[in-house]
């Protein structure tokens, strides 16, 4: 019989990762406030610049993974990829108003999360290995800690970067960062043998100059993170080269498609159209971090009280209701699981997208009346 308590590693992994997307969201939701204010980019060209970082962001999380999965093992990748992160916001806390440093400093944050993000996951997947009854609930809980560090940075780095300094939230956002990689080291003796088994047979293997494949992992992160600053600097080169890639990824599903069996294509079929529902809901999500708060900036009346409230707030006051539904959520997945009558997957995402696209019809609504009226209310 499985045990009902969760692994110990969970609380590790549970509190690396909040730190790790209070870094994350602290900076998403003052990059586009901070290039267009004080910077002084357009709307439009500020959008393409985080466009092209979060695209590239994504990119290298397929990269991560397979290194993680088949060379240096998802503990050392967590590792390369937060000090990359740290890197990448301390670059920016130190760049005064440089364009240069404000480039580099994403493609390091880029180059980083890929490394980071999609690993941590799957170690939390990995500690359900033995455990599948309480897998969902514990993924839950793991996505508490997500929600509880975007509200918590967005509230705090959002109000210390527009009240305080912009270089002042970027601080914030190396030493959020900085946490996480302590919290997570200090949990290592808790993760299954899995996480933390290199291809040692791989790993010693010279390359090229004399360099072993640790040393040409290392290199090829530094090589990533120049190479995106300048496309993120650049967004129509990124549009190409982001089209490159997507012919890329469409020329190997195919050539993969060839050699499956008809369960596999059955399952692969299924995991595509998943993926481009994916995208679209990603695609909606990322706008509270882009368009959402231009449009609060130039149409919402965010004077309450006296107060002149910032736009960052406004987000975080939203972000706060994950904080109150997630936990519960939880329990109810784990409540019905033990009944067999958990909703699929499946369902759940399609709840997502419909409460996503009412989300979006009543910002249309409020952008209807700031047409007419100049401003709408902040409720």
């Amino acid at each position: 019989m499985e045990s009902l308590k969760h692994p110990k590693g969970l609380k590790f992994l549970f509190f690396a990762e909040m730190w790790e997307r209070f870094s994350y969201y602290g900076l998403a939701a003052i990059l586009i406030l901070y290039m267009t204010q004080r910077l002084n980019f357009t709307d439009a060209n500020a959008a393409l610049i985080f466009g092209s970082y979060v695209t590239f962001l994504y990119i290298t999380t397929a990269v991560g993974g397979i290194l993680a999965d088949r060379v240096i093992g998802y503990r050392r990748c967590v590792l390369i990829g937060g000090i990359s992160i740290i890197s990448g916001h301390i670059i920016m806390a130190l760049s005064g108003s440089s364009d240069t440093a404000l480039f580099l400093g994403l493609g390091c944050i880029s180059a980083g999360t890929g490394f980071s993000k999609s690993n941590v996951s799957t170690m939390v997947g990995r500690l359900y290995d033995d455990k599948e009854a309480l897998r969902n609930s514990g993924f839950a809980y793991f996505y508490t800690g997500i929600n509880l560090g975007a509200v918590i940075a967005t509230f705090v780095v959002g109000y210390v970067g527009e009240k305080i300094g912009w270089h002042y939230g970027f601080s914030l956002a190396a030493f959020g960062m900085a946490l996480g990689l302590i919290c997570f080291e200090s949990g290592k003796k808790h993760f299954p043998k899995s996480c933390d088994e290199p291809n040692f047979e791989i790993m010693k293997k010279n390359l090229f100059l004399g360099l072993n494949v640790w040393y040409a992992i290392i290199l090829f992160v530094v090589v990533s993170a120049c190479v995106f600053a300048y496309l993120i600097a650049h967004p129509t080169e990124s549009m190409v080269i982001i089209s490159l890639s997507g012919i890329v990824l469409l020329i190997y599903l195919i050539s993969l498609w060839k050699s499956l069996g008809k369960a596999q294509k059955t399952n692969i079929a299924i995991l595509l159209i998943l993926s481009i529902f994916m995208l679209f809901y990603w695609s909606l999500s990322n706008q509270t971090s882009i368009s959402i708060p231009l449009f609060i900036k130039s149409n919402i009346d965010l004077h309450i009280l006296g107060f002149n409230m910032p736009v960052t707030t406004v987000m975080a006051t939203q972000l706060s209701l994950l904080i109150i539904i997630n936990p519960f959520f939880g329990i109810l997945w784990q409540k019905l699981g033990q009944y067999k009558k958990e909703p699929s997957d499946e369902l759940k995402f399609v709840f997502s997208l419909i409460f996503l696209a009412l989300c979006f019809l009543f910002l249309s609504i409020a952008g209807s009346i700031a047409a007419h009226a100049g401003h709408s209310n902040f409720i």
